[in-house]
């Protein structure tokens, strides 16, 4: 916690040589790596926590996250064996998704989003990702607003929903609704550039843009 590296690998280390199977040590030696940006080394020390505790479930997670970054295929079994620990992880369930939507397995990402939906109904995000696959990988903008309108329902403040449902709106030619969808993203998060750069677009296209001057 307070960054002291070399401090903790060497009480970590001491405490392997009491108990060279205490699987939380090859956790924290991996940890320290991963901080220190030493992928090969972390990914070698959290494996060797999976192995000394197979119920080690954060050590699955990690690996999961750290092969996904590498494009490595065994991100996927990594999160198989994660959610073979917790069956109803939504974590694991969302970390498998973006793996699986990143390397063009949209079918597979989806399921994963509906088993959120069903352990955690009220789960905003993974409507939210479903909504972003069906539009940006399925061209099917249609079933993305709906998407997008239940992560809205579900979280009134949720910039990116409200702005994804307006491109989703601007593809189906419902100029007037995704102006108004942009705004109100902007009223959410006045920093965000792309909704800034949509309102601007239905304003040349002739949208009539209410309390806002268009970028010159």
């Amino acid at each position: 916690v307070l960054r002291r590296y070399k401090e903790s690998m060497a009480t970590v280390n001491d405490a392997l040589r009491m108990d060279p199977n205490a699987a939380h040590g090859y956790f924290i030696k991996g940890w320290i790596h991963m901080e220190n940006h030493d992928t090969a080394m972390a990914l070698s020390s959290f494996r060797t926590a999976a192995e000394q505790d197979p119920q080690d479930y954060d050590a699955f997670v990690v690996l999961g996250k750290l092969s996904a970054a590498l494009h490595d295929p065994l991100a996927e079994q990594y999160y198989n064996s994660a959610l073979e620990v917790r069956p109803r992880s939504v974590e694991a369930y969302y970390n498998k998704g973006v793996y699986l939507q990143d390397n063009g397995r949209d079918s597979a990402a989806l399921a994963c989003y509906d088993r959120i939906k069903e352990i955690d109904p009220k789960n905003a995000l993974a409507w939210y990702n479903s909504g972003w696959v069906r539009m940006e990988h399925l061209n099917d903008p249609e079933q993305a607003k709906r998407d997008f309108s239940k992560a809205i329902e579900l979280e009134t403040n949720y910039a990116d929903a409200w702005f994804n449902r307006g491109l989703a709106m601007e593809r189906t030619q419902q100029l007037d609704s995704a102006a108004a969808n942009y705004q109100i993203c902007l009223s959410i998060d006045p920093a965000h550039s792309l909704a800034a750069e949509g309102v601007d677009r239905m304003a040349k296209r002739g949208v009539r843009i209410k309390s806002r001057e268009v970028r010159k």
